[in-house]
Formats: structure tokens, C-alpha cells, sequence
């Protein structure tokens, strides 16, 4: 765990960083491939661009979600099934929180190796300490996060926060904010309330929603040609 010290704040762009996947799609990729393969000579603003960039690519629509099946597993001691499926995950979204998460606590728990444990562990806490200097938890400077996942992850895994009395959406001129209101407080974190930025996360559900609506369409439409009225 990390003590909370006065830190630089980086607060995250979106339009700049789809601007930069856009433009820069073989540099993504091979950032993406480092911190597969090592990541050790990686920094916290390559965390940082890769993490938001992220949000912006159809592997990151694909995995949304998991965490509820992967928690599952889990509960029910299924480890091998769990790093199974967690390794198919993170092979689409290789920055899925979720997915590194239940992964690390699998191998823990099904007592893997140190060099296996330290793969998911590691990257995991390199995304959560990104997400850390892009704010403070305040109101005025939220952390951001691309989705609500990652909201308890950064709670539970970095700032040793588990449990809230009020969890509400709030929002702004500047910010639209998950707020928690804290029951206990951690030697990782001293206020009784924290703030999300949560606008890309919104954004990418609400993508979602309409992709849906139109592959519904087009499967009414594909029904309708196939089967004409006499």
C-alpha cells in the first residue's frame, strides 16, 4: 500500500488522448506490447497515456462487465478456471483492473508462483498509482477512471478503503463525479468523502447502448428480407 503524500496532479484530456490513439496507433501498440512483456523500463506518463488511451479501443468495450464473473469465480475457489479466463481477458484489454486483480488474488490463494503472481500484481498497482496522480479525491480534483470497476478497485487495492454508507453520481461545470461517502478511513487516504471522474466511462456505456440498438436493428431488418409478406 501506498502513504498519501502531496503529489503533482496530471488531470487527463480525453480529446487529446483519442486524438493520440488515433494518430499514433503503432506507437500504442508497441507501449501495449512492453508492458505485456516486462514493463519495468516503463514510467508513470506510459501508464498513463495507455490506461486512458485504452478506453478508447474495442477491446476495451469487449471486457467491460467482467468483474461480476470473475468475482464469482472467485467466491466458488474456481483458480484455474478463474486465471484461465482472466489470461483470455487480459489478451483482449491488457490493462483490465478487474481481470488483474482476481488474477493476483487467484494466484495467492492456489499458491503460484512469486514470478507468475508478481505479472498481474505488478501491472495492476503501476495502473493504480497512474490513476492516483491524476488527482486528489476531491470535488475539485477527482481521480479519473474509465470506468466504475476501476472506482473500487483504486478504493480497495491502493487506497485500502472497503467500506461506504452512500455511493451517488454528482456532477458540475468542469466534472460528472462518482461520489463515495467513506464509513472508515485508511492510513492510505484521510477524507470521509472521495470523487471519480466518470464522464468517459458514461460515454463509452452510452456507445455501447447505441451499438446495440443498432445491430437489434439490423437483425430486425435482416429478419424482415428473409422473410418478406406475401
Amino acid at each position: 500500500m501506498k502513504t498519501m503524500q502531496k503529489i503533482p496532479l496530471f488531470p487527463i484530456d480525453y480529446k487529446k488522448m483519442g486524438e493520440y490513439l488515433h494518430n499514433h496507433a503503432d506507437a500504442f501498440k508497441t507501449l501495449l506490447e512492453e508492458m505485456i512483456k516486462d514493463g519495468s523500463n516503463l514510467n508513470r506518463p506510459d501508464y498513463l497515456l495507455a490506461y486512458y488511451c485504452m478506453s478508447f479501443t474495442k477491446g476495451f468495450m469487449a471486457t467491460l462487465g467482467c468483474d461480476g464473473y470473475l468475482s464469482d469465480l472467485l467466491k466458488k475457489e474456481q483458480y484455474d478456471q478463474l486465471l484461465k479466463d482472466a489470461n483470455q481477458i487480459l489478451s483482449i484489454n491488457p490493462l483490465c483492473c478487474p481481470a488483474l486483480s482476481r488474477a493476483w488474488i487467484a494466484c495467492q490463494r492456489s499458491n503460484k508462483s512469486e514470478a507468475e503472481t508478481k505479472r498481474y500484481s505488478e501491472r495492476l498497482m503501476n495502473i493504480l498509482e497512474a490513476i492516483n496522480f491524476t488527482g486528489d479525491g476531491t470535488e475539485q480534483n477527482p481521480f479519473y477512471v474509465t470506468c466504475l470497476a476501476d472506482e473500487y478497485e483504486f478504493m480497495q487495492q491502493y487506497l485500502d478503503l472497503w467500506d461506504y454508507e452512500k455511493h451517488e453520481l454528482v456532477h458540475d461545470e468542469k466534472h460528472i463525479c462518482d461520489k463515495f461517502t467513506l464509513k472508515n478511513l485508511s492510513g492510505q487516504y484521510a477524507r470521509y468523502e472521495i470523487y471519480f471522474e466518470i464522464s468517459r466511462g458514461l460515454q463509452v456505456e452510452q456507445e455501447i447502448a447505441e451499438l446495440e440498438k443498432m445491430d437489434q436493428e439490423n437483425q430486425k431488418k435482416t429478419q424482415a428480407n428473409d422473410n418478406p409478406k406475401a
